[in-house]
């Protein structure tokens, strides 16, 4: 039984190494091929954990989960994050590409300008930083005099309006 629970954390931990060495934006923008890797692994990662006895799936899929909340608590201390997670790479940089970091990423040059051009900038020099992020997502930052105005840009000062709650849930009335 000790040899089985070591296979499955063996298996989960050699899958999760497998997705981070793919890059962080196999799973931010799935393209069929990084999809179907990630398939193809937890195929793979699962074949052994296969079994005929109840007892042995049921045990399987509470040490999988154990080994995801585990995960996930590592996750809090900087040590353990940087290799679990990873770290933030910056993209773009006061409005130039940085494509050694491109290169690295993974990413296409089509791939950053489109997410860039989603976020409302059709110009890479409007662009403060773009940073992709440990998650797979990319934040694109503006440059100063790009953000939005705000009324407290305008000295405008506005009454505060509380928090929107729900008066009726799933036809019930919230009375509370």
């Amino acid at each position: 039984m000790l040899l089985y629970i070591l296979k499955v954390a063996l298996l989960f931990t050699t899958a999760i190494a497998s997705l981070r060495m793919m890059g962080k934006s196999t799973l931010a923008q799935v393209t069929p091929h990084d999809l179907m890797a990630i398939v193809i692994i937890a195929a793979l990662a699962t074949n052994p954990i296969l079994v005929n006895e109840v007892g042995k799936t049921l045990l399987a899929i509470v040490l999988v989960t154990a080994i995801h909340i585990l995960f996930a608590k590592m996750t809090l201390y900087k040590r353990t994050n940087h290799w679990i997670l990873g770290e933030p790479t910056i993209l773009v940089k006061h409005g130039k590409m940085i494509r050694e970091n491109l290169a690295k990423s993974e990413m296409s040059v089509s791939e950053l300008m489109a997410t860039i051009r989603s976020e409302g900038f059709p110009d890479i020099r409007y662009v403060q930083y773009a940073i992709l992020e440990p998650t797979g997502s990319i934040s694109v930052l503006p440059q100063e005099d790009m953000y939005p105005v705000t009324p407290k840009d305008l000295g405008v000062t506005k009454t505060y309006r509380g928090m929107a709650l729900s008066l009726v849930v799933d036809g019930h009335i919230q009375h509370k």
